[in-house]
């Protein structure tokens, strides 16, 4: 393969329904849809866990949960667990920047040159917001979600603000960088489109609340009632369900938000297109997990439903076929392969077992049959969640309750679980099996039960951790941008 640059951009919490490349006719992303004209789009791309910071530290390493054991928002990635490609390009010489949001350990070492002031939790914040995933069955109502929805409004936050200023110092850097005979990794993170719902008006008014498409399942006769899912719903305060105009009016919004973020994306492409690398580079987008959005009564992330474990994925640059969509399941477990065999690094023996595949390679090869995982042990829940992906079926193990099951090429919206159909019992007991060959759910419950009681036992126990939960200064749910942009 071709040794080029590679950019690789990520966002924070975008539903891969909305974009125009993804085929949603209301949606404007000019930018990502131009560079997927470009390249390749990944149609069935998923994150290892659909919550930010476990997310950020398995597409660091390369590796799934379930082995760095990063399990929820108060296990932030702290470069011991394994090595990010950053460790990996920067000792061979390859610069490896990154700009924006990366939701790491603030005292750990990440690998990477870091550049602008870092969104990520300290540890009092990380440890505020990790209570309710260690709480688990004794974690009460997160109120302050159902909040956050119905908040969503028109302006300006220290979100806008960081995203623009993380667009201006990624360019600035492409442009001033002198070039040399070493290919370069740069990682841009941005913090759209992730909630505190509010996009400035030149975003907002782009799209009427009248006629936005409504999510698919919205209304509660058509919600997701899988126990674990209503436990889910109800930890997350959300049981009462939103009004039609509630969710039109939430749906404009975070369509204005992506449409922000679109162009900020934009800003970087044209500051690549402009620079010596243009012919050279190689570029990633994708996110950290998605939103659902009010599909199948579910809001934020948290589900192995599409609107939040599916992303989007899309691949452009030399090498890469150009208007090409791609059926094969993918992961952000495979950026770190692709990052390190697009500038040419070599592997060490610690890479031996990494799990994925360059997205190069994959997009070059006829669709294929390949397995991709997900994994969830963070906020409302009561057990572990885990989801594993084949080219046409979906299989969700929550443990200790009964599984879901779908059929992706028939129900993509995931309207009809087959778990408890007598006709596919012979595919759910076949997905089963091929899931504990690499892992047992039960087991890996097991250990995150511990970990997290651990945590609870030594902090004073629960009735402590409810009280600092209720007495807690963040009265928001959501990591606030760095100070300087507030």
């Amino acid at each position: 393969m071709t040794h080029t640059n590679l950019l690789v951009i990520s966002s924070d919490q975008h539903n891969k329904r909305f974009l125009g490349c993804y085929g949603h006719d209301v949606i404007q992303t000019p930018n990502l849809d131009k560079l997927a004209a470009m390249g390749t789009i990944f149609t069935n791309a998923y994150t290892p866990s659909p919550i930010c910071m476990p997310a950020r530290a398995a597409l660091a390493t390369g590796r799934y949960l379930y082995e760095i054991e990063n399990w929820d928002n108060g296990t932030p990635y702290r470069g011991t667990e394994a090595d990010s490609w950053g460790h990996r390009l920067r000792p061979q010489g390859f610069d490896a920047p990154t700009f924006g949001k990366l939701h790491f350990h603030p005292d750990g070492d990440s690998g990477y040159e870091e550049h602008l002031a870092l969104h990520a939790k300290s540890a009092e914040q990380g440890y505020v917001g990790a209570i309710g995933s260690w709480l688990n069955e004794d974690q009460p109502p997160t109120m302050g979600l159902a909040k956050e929805i119905r908040r969503a409004e028109i302006g300006e936050f220290g979100y806008t603000r960081y995203d623009r200023a993380t667009a201006e110092a990624a360019s600035n850097w492409i442009k001033n960088r002198e070039p040399n005979d070493k290919p370069w990794c740069a990682f841009v993170s941005f913090t759209y489109p992730h909630y505190p719902f509010c996009a400035p008006a030149e975003f907002v008014n782009l799209y009427d609340p009248a006629t936005v498409p409504l999510p698919v399942g919205w209304e509660e006769i058509d919600w997701d009632m899988h126990p674990a899912i209503q436990v889910k719903r109800d930890k997350m305060g959300l049981g009462g369900g939103f009004s039609e105009e509630e969710v039109r009016w939430v749906t404009a919004v975070y369509f204005g938000m992506i449409s922000f973020m679109d162009a900020q994306v934009g800003k970087v492409l044209d500051a690549l297109e402009a620079s010596p690398y243009a012919n050279n580079t190689r570029i990633v987008y994708s996110t950290d997990h998605g939103d659902m959005l009010g599909e199948h009564g579910m809001w934020f992330k948290g589900t192995m439903h599409e609107g939040s474990a599916g992303i989007p994925m899309i691949l452009a640059g030399p090498g890469v076929p150009q208007g090409h969509s791609c059926a094969t399941p993918v992961n952000l477990i495979d950026v770190y392969p692709t990052a390190v065999e697009s500038v040419g690094a070599d592997y060490t023996k610690a890479d031996n077992t990494i799990p994925g595949k360059n997205l190069v390679t994959i997009a070059n090869e006829p669709d294929q049959e390949r397995t991709t995982y997900s994994e969830y042990h963070a906020l409302a829940k009561t057990s572990s969640t885990f989801m594993m992906r084949t080219a046409q079926y979906k299989l969700i193990e929550h443990v200790g309750y009964t599984p879901q099951l779908f059929d992706m090429l028939a129900d993509p919206e995931e309207m009809h679980d087959l778990a408890e159909d007598p006709a596919h019992a012979e595919t759910l007991a076949a997905l089963q099996a091929e899931m504990r060959e690499l892992f047992s759910p039960e087991e890996v419950w097991a250990k995150v039960q511990a970990y997290q009681l651990g945590h609870i036992e030594r902090l004073g126990g629960v009735e402590k951790m409810l009280e600092i939960l209720k007495n807690s200064p963040m009265k928001r749910p959501y990591t606030p941008a760095p100070p300087e942009f507030r």
